[in-house]
């Protein structure tokens, strides 16, 4: 795994998720990692007004979805993943700490909260109301707003 300065993607950034995963002992289900990389994704967006990385996050049944960080980890269908994304070269990157505080301080507000929730518990948090996940929905629409995921409140937790 390699630290090295990379574009920030939604590849590097759930490395980033799996990385403190493995520090931690926390198993990281696909739906789980997709749930955590939005949630990140939100609070960065939240705190900087600036979206983390370029890609968009699909509308699918159980929650937002980037479909490259899907396709990567699919086959552990919904069991632990085990590895981390690699390039074309084979190579796996992660944001080091302090290289990006911006999205040190939302991923580590986000670990806190959710690191020990299920992926089923997250995804239905991403469908409550006035969630940016159930706004698309409802649309019909086919990715979600950065707008909605701005305005995004939902917290699942009582």
């Amino acid at each position: 795994m390699s630290n090295t300065s990379v574009p920030i993607t939604a590849s590097v950034v759930s490395n980033s998720i799996l990385y403190l995963a493995n520090t931690e002992g926390v198993q990281i289900s696909p739906m789980k990692l997709q749930k955590l990389l939005y949630f990140v994704y939100r609070e960065h967006l939240k705190n900087t007004r600036n979206p983390l990385f370029p890609e968009r996050f699909e509308v699918w049944k159980y929650g937002p979805v980037i479909s490259s960080v899907y396709d990567e980890f699919k086959n552990y269908k919904d069991k632990p993943i085990k590895d981390y994304s690699r390039d074309c070269n084979g190579k796996g990157y992660m944001i080091t700490e302090g290289s990006f505080p911006a999205f040190q301080v939302a991923l580590n507000k986000v670990w806190q909260k959710y690191k020990d929730f299920s992926g089923i518990t997250l995804s239905n948090i991403t469908h409550e109301r006035g969630s940016a996940w159930r706004k698309a929905w409802e649309g019909n629409k086919p990715l979600l707003l950065d707008d909605d995921i701005l305005h995004d409140d939902t917290e699942g937790i009582n």
